[in-house]
């Protein structure tokens, strides 16, 4: 077996394992400053499936990032392209539509499980 001493789990003479905050300090390296991610110039419209089931799908206007994301010109979150909101109106409603269905297959089971627990008594 071969000593590296500059691995903190690496046995060496005398030392004593690395416990709690100490071994993490040792073990996990410092992330390195990601660059901000670009944006494009101009802003484009995207529709937001996001909040279907609690609102409706609505158009918002914004810079798309080179990293997938998209955010939005009025705040300071951002949207996964592909996922919380889409380039055109059909490609949102599909995906409020799969959401719902997700949603009431949900609310089925949940019912279920309750209609079963009034009738075990």
């Amino acid at each position: 077996m071969t000593l590296n001493m500059d691995d903190p789990l690496s046995p060496s003479r005398g030392a004593r394992p690395l416990s709690g905050a100490a071994w993490r300090h040792a073990t996990v390296k410092a992330p390195t400053p990601a660059a901000r991610p670009e944006r494009a110039d101009k802003p484009v419209h995207m529709w937001v499936s996001k909040t279907a089931l609690t609102r409706r799908i609505t158009r918002i206007r914004g810079y798309p990032r080179n990293d997938g994301w998209f955010t939005p010109e009025n705040g300071d979150h951002a949207l996964r392209v592909g996922r919380d909101c889409f380039p055109s109106r059909h490609d949102a409603a599909a995906d409020a539509d799969h959401r719902r269905a997700q949603k009431i297959e949900s609310l089925r089971v949940q019912l279920a499980k309750l209609e079963e627990l009034l009738h075990a008594d």
